[in-house]
């Protein structure tokens, strides 16, 4: 009796060790898969910069697209402004209603953060903010933002009389 007892306790210490074992094994297979997964991301943003450098884009920035709606004729302007050698990266936020009215679409830099920009683009009563990562201080971008402005068909001002 005593023999068997010993032998369903070694067996049960046996079934244990083997859990444990498949728990942690489990544990470095979804690690090892997330360390690949981040490597081949890594590859893919190294092979789309090598792409740029081997087409002489070296110096573009990118428009970061994260959202399905944004504010009526932003992304126009925000790409003519990623072709601008001095700007990284711009990233559009959250949209969000507010009192006044912009009867047509603006750009403000608003606030400094750490690597470049918070700019505020309004038009009617939304507000977007867009992050835009540069080296360039606030007046040089302003003026920037500014030429890249796109005009738009068939717009004329009104003229006072």
């Amino acid at each position: 009796m005593a023999m068997q007892l010993g032998g369903q306790h070694a067996g049960l210490r046996s079934a244990a060790l083997m859990q444990g074992f498949r728990h942690q094994t489990a544990e470095s297979i979804d690690r090892f898969e997330h360390l690949l997964q981040r490597a081949s991301l890594c590859v893919v943003a190294t092979a789309a910069n090598f792409s740029q450098q081997l087409h002489g884009r070296n110096t573009l920035g990118r428009l970061v697209i994260t959202h399905s709606t944004y504010v009526e004729g932003l992304i126009p302007w925000l790409k003519a402004l990623a072709c601008d050698e001095a700007i990284q990266t711009i990233t559009p936020g959250v949209i969000a209603r507010v009192r006044g009215r912009s009867p047509e679409l603006r750009l403000r830099v608003s606030t400094p953060m750490r690597g470049g920009f918070k700019v505020v683009a309004r038009r009617g009563t939304s507000v977007q903010e867009v992050f835009v990562v540069t080296r360039l201080l606030s007046g040089e971008l302003e003026q920037r933002i500014e030429a890249c402005q796109p005009q738009t068909a068939g717009k004329t001002k009104a003229v006072l009389r």
